[in-house]
């Protein structure tokens, strides 16, 4: 498959990125992931490259060997001045057998089934040692099993309904900006737990949500109502009980067991 990258500096990025983990005999499987992946990669654009192994004990070893070629990488590149100011490399070393991570009531949601996306699903894989990544790819794609999904959605509903319901006592103390964290984080819980009802693994929470809602799961009536929540026009007022209102029916409305 050829990818069409903003730039030659970020295809040479990603290709030096991709020979130097290859030569790792830890390392079973690299993807490129992102924007680029999807034709949406600017000159701004990280590349983005994921890179598995079998444990935990091998990530931080490896992270710190890049963490010295990588910047080295990227400092030969921008001589060539066909990049923007903050084009990298957004490397993320993972396991091939991802759980969910222990979350708190103000922890907002967490990113076990982006992590699956990324991983499984909105990837594109240009090296594997052996089966170890279809394997695993075999447990969670195209979603991961019934009774762990109606656990999880069961649990951000819960997380999201907390999180609307403390908008209104913190609006009345005149704690503003704790009720706008409290309606974002209520806001991400809801396509968190729109996508685990749908069986479908989302990009993320708060950057591709319009190409989320209307390309991938094929909602813009949704959007049209999701959007304008995000629309203040006044911090210090009652707006924010209203859009925790609001967000709750979506909830009913649109998330279903």
């Amino acid at each position: 498959m050829d990818f069409v990258f903003p730039s030659k500096s970020h295809e040479k990025a990603f290709w030096a990125t991709v020979d130097f983990f290859k030569k790792k005999k830890v390392v079973l499987a690299i993807t490129l992931v992102g924007s680029i992946l999807r034709g949406k990669g600017s000159h701004d654009a990280d590349v983005d490259v994921d890179v598995f192994v079998k444990d935990q004990t091998t990530i931080d070893e490896l992270s710190k060997e890049f963490d010295i070629v990588g910047p080295s990488i990227i400092k030969s590149l921008k001589k060539n001045e066909d990049t923007g100011r903050f084009f990298d490399i957004g490397l993320h070393i993972r396991t091939l057998n991802p759980k969910p991570k222990q979350r708190f009531w103000t922890s907002g949601p967490d990113d076990f089934e982006i992590e699956l996306g990324h991983s499984f699903v909105y990837c594109h894989p240009v090296f594997k040692r052996g089966n170890s990544y279809d394997r695993a790819k075999e447990k969670f794609f195209p979603y991961y099993n019934e009774s762990l999904r109606k656990k999880r959605l069961k649990e951000v509903k819960m997380y999201c309904v907390n999180n609307i319901e403390h908008i209104e006592p913190y609006v009345k103390r005149g704690l503003y900006f704790q009720a706008f964290k409290r309606f974002h984080d209520a806001a991400k819980e809801f396509l968190q737990a729109l996508f685990i009802s749908k069986k479908v693994y989302p990009l993320d929470y708060d950057k591709w949500v319009k190409y989320e809602l209307i390309e991938i799961l094929k909602m813009p009536k949704l959007y049209k109502e999701f959007a304008p929540l995000y629309e203040l026009k006044k911090l210090e007022s009652d707006e924010l009980i209203y859009k925790g209102r609001k967000l709750h029916s979506l909830l009913k409305k649109y998330v279903k067991n």
